[in-house]
């Protein structure tokens, strides 16, 4: 029985040390901008994917690229292949939205 208590407090003890903000997120735009969007999306989505094709290229043109604002974007799967989707995406995570573009470029809008 102490034995299992001793392992339970360890492994709690150890969980809590895991936060989201150990997530590297993908984020564009200026880190310290004042105006900071926060945009939570389905890799399946068809909405979203046409915020990626026809919203974004403008709002980065003149806000993001200006340094007026920054977007950050977080994962919001509405099924199992966006999870999986998600997944990828959050593995192949280097800071930047090249692998977002390329997962919405094959949504269908």
């Amino acid at each position: 029985m102490k034995k299992t208590l001793f392992f339970v407090i360890i492994f709690f003890c150890t969980i809590s040390n895991i936060s989201a903000e150990n997530i590297k997120r993908i984020v564009i735009g200026n880190a310290d901008a004042k105006i900071s969007i926060i945009a939570f999306e389905s890799l399946t989505c068809s909405h979203c994917a046409n915020f990626h094709k026809d919203v974004l290229p403008d709002l980065k043109k003149d806000y993001l690229d200006t340094g007026l604002a920054k977007i950050e974007f977080r994962h919001f799967p509405l099924d199992i292949a966006a999870f999986n989707a998600s997944k990828v995406a959050q593995c192949n995570n280097d800071g930047d939205s090249k692998i977002l573009n390329s997962l919405y470029a094959k949504t269908y809008a």
